[in-house]
């Protein structure tokens, strides 16, 4: 989860953060739960965002780079009914349209999500 730049400390902070290494790591506060030594509140991102609604997945097919896949999802934001991997896509396009087709009556991948030919080439 994204953790605000300069939030540290901040009592209104819905988050017990602290550092593993090099990366920040955290976890949701309850209202009743406290600061454990070593960590500090912050503010999660998506509660202060300008623009989070761009970042909210759409209805349709919608690209999760994170876990590298295309998302089907009936409402906006909604939970994903299907899904196709990057791999099936780029390696199977036909096959991967073919799927998409029969599992959302007719919705295929939109056109950015065919590999183009330079796919794996070195410039």
């Amino acid at each position: 989860m994204p953790v605000n730049m300069g939030s540290a400390g901040d009592q209104s902070g819905n988050l017990a953060v602290w550092r593993v290494g090099q990366q920040l790591v955290c976890r949701v506060l309850s209202k009743d739960d406290q600061i454990k030594p070593g960590e500090w509140r912050g503010v999660n991102h998506w509660s202060t965002c300008i623009a989070a609604g761009d970042f909210k997945a759409r209805q349709g097919w919608w690209h999760n780079p994170r876990r590298r896949r295309w998302e089907w999802r009936t409402a906006p934001g909604g939970p994903v009914v299907h899904w196709i991997t990057d791999v099936r896509v780029q390696t199977e396009w036909e096959v991967a349209q073919q799927y998409a087709a029969e599992c959302t009556g007719g919705e295929l991948l939109p056109a950015e999500a065919k590999p183009s030919g330079q796919q794996g080439s070195l410039l």
